[in-house]
C-alpha cells in the first residue's frame, strides 16, 4: 500500500489509525521478562479461592523448546482424583477438575507447537470445563466418567504448583482467577497488562507478570492490580529472560540524538545501544578510517587520538541512566571493515585486537563488544579467521560480565554453528533488499521468515537469533537520485503517510521501506518463535520515540521491553 507524496489525510485519522492497529494486531501476551522454566518448579502456599469453587480461570503463556509426555503447566494437587490441574502431553492441552474420579477435558488435537509462544486457559464453571488457546475456545474430548466431574472444585491442602522438572522452555504471566473469563475478555486482554480497567480486575487471585527480576528465589506477586493473598512462589535459582531490541548509534549521530532530547527516549525503549564504531587498520591496531588520500588509501585515526569517544560514550550512558540497558561498541561495519582482511590474516594480530578491544570495553564500563566484519567495501570475510577471532574474544571475555554479539549478513546461514558457538547473540543483517512495485517494500517478511528459517536449520538457537529492520529506504530504480533516505526523512517530505505504507514517491521515484504496520508484524514473528530479538538500523534515523508514527516504539512496544 502507497500514498502518493501530494495526498491529504487528517493527522486525527492517522493518529487512530495507528492506534486502532496497535490495539489490534499485537496479539502474542509474552512480553518483558519471563521465566526460563526447564527444569524448574514454582510452589506457591495452597490458593484457598481454589478450594470448593464454584467457578475459576487459570492461565499463562508457555513456551515449550520440546514437546513432552505427560508434563504439569499449573496445578493444584493432592492426588489424581483430587486435584485442578493444566497440563499437556505432546501437544494436547488437558484441563482437570478432578474429586474422587479423574475427570478432565482435552483438546482434540495437538495445540502447542514446539518453540512457539501460546497463551492457554482453562475455565471451571460448576463442572463445565472450557480450554481456550491464543484467546479461542478449542474442540475438547471428555474422559470416559465425566458424567463424574463435580459441580464445585476439591478442597485441598496442597501447594499450588508451576512447571515441571521435565518441562523444556520458558513461561510468562502465570494467573488465576476466581470467575471463569468469558472468550471475549481472554481475547481482548491476552496481549495485555492487567491492570484495573479489566473488567474482572477484583477477581484476580494471582498474578505472576515476573517482571520483578530481582531475586532468582522468589516469584514475586504483580503489583497492580492488588490481589487481596498477593500470592508469592518459591523457586531455586530462576532465570530471567527478556526479548532484545537492539540498535546502532553512529557516532555522527550522537550529538544530533543529545540536541534533539530524544536520547532518554530511545534507550527506554531498547535493551542494548550499539555505539558505532571503532575498527583496525593492517597492523591490528585500533582506531577509525580517517579521509581517503590521493591514492585511494584511508589512514587510520589511532584510537587514543579520537576525543570524541569518551564524550560520545558520556552521552549515551546519560540517555541509559539507571535502566537495565547495556551499552556496546562495534567493531567494523561497512566501510570501517575495509582492512580487516588483512588486520585478521594472522593470529598474533587477531589476539592483539582481542585483547585491545577488552581493554576498550572494561576502560569504558561497556556491556560487551559487537562484532560487524563486513564484506562490502574490500575485505573480504574470512571463516577460518573470523571463528578463530570470537573465540579469542570469547577467551578474553571468561571471568568478567561482557558478552559479545555479531552482526551478519543475511547471505550467511553457514556460519550459524559458529554464531551459536561463541557469541552470546547475532544479529542478521535482514535488510537492503527490496522487492519493487506497487506492493513493494523493503526487506519482505516472505523473505525474513526464509531467512530466520535458514539460520535456525544451520544451528543456531532461536534465543541467540536477532534479525535486523530499517529504519531507512531504498530505491528499486538505478536512475533515482537517492539511493537511501532515512525514515525521518520521508516522514517530513510526506506528513500524509500512514502505518500501512511502505512505499512512498520521493523524488519522483519510489522509495521503499518498512512502515509501522510492517515492523510490528516482523517484531510479532521475533516474538511468537521466540527468538532473541529485532535490531534496527539506526537510532538517528527515526522520529521522535514518542510519536505514534515511530518505528522503534512501535518494535518496543511490541516485542513489550521492559527496560527497568
Amino acid at each position: 500500500m502507497n500514498i502518493n507524496s501530494h495526498g491529504k489525510l487528517c493527522k486525527g485519522l492517522k493518529m487512530l489509525a495507528v492506534s486502532t492497529f496497535l490495539l489490534s494486531n499485537m496479539t502474542m501476551a509474552q512480553s518483558g521478562y519471563f521465566a526460563n522454566m526447564t527444569g524448574q518448579k514454582i510452589t506457591s502456599q495452597n490458593i484457598s479461592e481454589l478450594n470448593g469453587a464454584q467457578a475459576f480461570t487459570l492461565e499463562g503463556d508457555f513456551y515449550a523448546e520440546t514437546l513432552k509426555t505427560w508434563t504439569n503447566l499449573l496445578n493444584q494437587q493432592e492426588s489424581s482424583t483430587k486435584r485442578v490441574q493444566l497440563m499437556a502431553h505432546e501437544g494436547v492441552v488437558y484441563a482437570l477438575v478432578a474429586d474422587g474420579y479423574n475427570t478432565w477435558v482435552r483438546t482434540s488435537t495437538a495445540v502447542l507447537k514446539a518453540n512457539e509462544w501460546t497463551h492457554v486457559a482453562m475455565t471451571f464453571s460448576s463442572g463445565d470445563i472450557k480450554i481456550f488457546v491464543n484467546g479461542e475456545q478449542k474442540p475438547t474430548e471428555q474422559s470416559g466418567n465425566f458424567l463424574n466431574v463435580p459441580v464445585v472444585a476439591p478442597n485441598t491442602t496442597a501447594s499450588f504448583s508451576v512447571g515441571a522438572t521435565k518441562y523444556e522452555g520458558n513461561m510468562d504471566n502465570i494467573r488465576v482467577w476466581s470467575t471463569p473469563l468469558s472468550v471475549s475478555l481472554l481475547s481482548q486482554w491476552q496481549d495485555k497488562t492487567v491492570t484495573s480497567a479489566h473488567p474482572k480486575s477484583s477477581n484476580l487471585v494471582l498474578n505472576w507478570d515476573f517482571e520483578d527480576y530481582s531475586t532468582s528465589n522468589l516469584v514475586s506477586s504483580a503489583a497492580s492490580p492488588a490481589q487481596s493473598a498477593a500470592y508469592s512462589g518459591n523457586v531455586s535459582n530462576l532465570e530471567y529472560k527478556r526479548q532484545y531490541v537492539t540498535s546502532y548509534i553512529p557516532h555522527k549521530r550522537v550529538n544530533a540524538i543529545e540536541n534533539s532530547g530524544n536520547g532518554p527516549g530511545i534507550a527506554s525503549r531498547l535493551t542494548h545501544m550499539l555505539y558505532f564504531s571503532i575498527t583496525a587498520d593492517s597492523n591490528g591496531d585500533l582506531g577509525r578510517l580517517g579521509a581517503v588520500d590521493s591514492t585511494g588509501f584511508y589512514p587510520l585515526v589511532p584510537l587514543d587520538t579520537i576525543t570524541t569517544i569518551p564524550t560520545d560514550i558520556s552521552k549515551i550512558k546519560g540517555w541509559i541512566g539507571s535502566r537495565n540497558v547495556k551499552l556496546f561498541v562495534t567493531f567494523g561495519g561497512g566501510k570501517e571493515s575495509r582492512y580487516l582482511e588483512f588486520a585478521m590474516n594472522t593470529e598474533a594480530k587477531r589476539q592483539k585486537i582481542a585483547d585491545g578491544l577488552k581493554d576498550f570495553a572494561v576502560a569504558y564500563g561497556l556491556g560487551g563488544i559487537d562484532v560487524n566484519w563486513e564484506n562490502n567495501f574490500g575485505g573480504a570475510l574470512n571463516l577460518t579467521h573470523y571463528e578463530d577471532f570470537l573465540a579469542k574474544l570469547r577467551a578474553n571475555f571468561a571471568g568478567t560480565d561482557l558478552k559479545l554479539s555479531v552482526a551478519i549478513n543475511h547471505s550467511h546461514a553457514d556460519f550459524a554453528d559458529v554464531l551459536e558457538q561463541y557469541t552470546d547473540f547475532a544479529q542478521v543483517m535482514t535488510y537492503d533488499y527490496v522487492e519493487g512495485g506497487a506492493t513493494g517494500t523493503h526487506y519482505p517478511i516472505s523473505k525474513l521468515k526464509t531467512t530466520v528459517d535458514d539460520f535456525l536449520s544451520h544451528g543456531i538457537s532461536h534465543e541467540k537469533l536477532i534479525f535486523g529492520m530499517p529504519m531507512y529506504s531504498r530505491s528499486k530504480h538505478v536512475d533515482a537520485p537517492d539511493d537511501a533516505v532515512t525514515y525521518a526523512g520521508l516522514v517530513k517530505r510526506v506528513p500524509s503517510m500512514t502505518t500501512a505504507d511502505d512505499w512512498v514517491w520521493y523524488n519522483g521515484y519510489r522509495q521503499y521501506y518498512n512502515g509501522v504496520d510492517t515492523i510490528i508484524e516482523k517484531s510479532e514473528h521475533a516474538k511468537l518463535l521466540g527468538l532473541g530479538g529485532v535490531m534496527f538500523w539506526e537510532s538517528g534515523q527515526d522520529i521522535s520515540p514518542t510519536d505514534p508514527m515511530s518505528l522503534l516504539n512501535a518494535a518496543s512496544s511490541s516485542i513489550g521491553v521492559n527496560s527497568n
